[in-house]
């Protein structure tokens, strides 16, 4: 099977579109349909997971948990350049999700930090997944 990823990114007042078809693997555990696929420009294995109230995206050592109606903090490792480590949280929250259950998949979500109890918006995604 094929999955073709659509996605659209709004980030610092710009918009960047992405669009690649790859070869995919489909599972379902519970009451997730799980997508294991390779980004095929950077060869980066990708798992996305959606179910009617969460996704989870794990690409490469990017790690996502999304749900509607609430704002999850996924916590990144950051290596600066000068050797140390840091842990920083950001935030998702997902505005849409549509599921067609023959074959396609979207969904919309915010990722952001959280300064003195404001939203800093890193960027807004929509994402377009289409099985063949």
């Amino acid at each position: 099977m094929k999955i073709n990823f659509k996605s659209t990114i709004l980030q610092n007042g710009e918009t960047k579109e992405f669009d690649f078809t790859a070869s995919v693997d489909i599972d379902r555990y519970e009451d997730m349909d799980t997508f294991s696929f390779t980004e095929p420009t950077q060869n980066v294995a990708n798992r996305i997971e959606i179910s009617h109230k969460k996704i989870n995206i794990f690409a490469g050592a990017t790690t996502l948990f999304i749900e509607k109606d609430k704002n999850l903090a996924s916590p990144f490792i950051l290596n600066t350049p000068d050797g140390k480590v840091m842990e920083v949280n950001f935030y998702t929250r997902l505005l849409n999700l549509e599921i067609d259950p023959l074959n396609k998949y979207k969904f919309e979500y915010i990722l952001y930090r959280l300064n003195d109890y404001q939203e800093d918006v890193i960027g807004n995604f929509k994402i377009e997944l289409t099985i063949s």
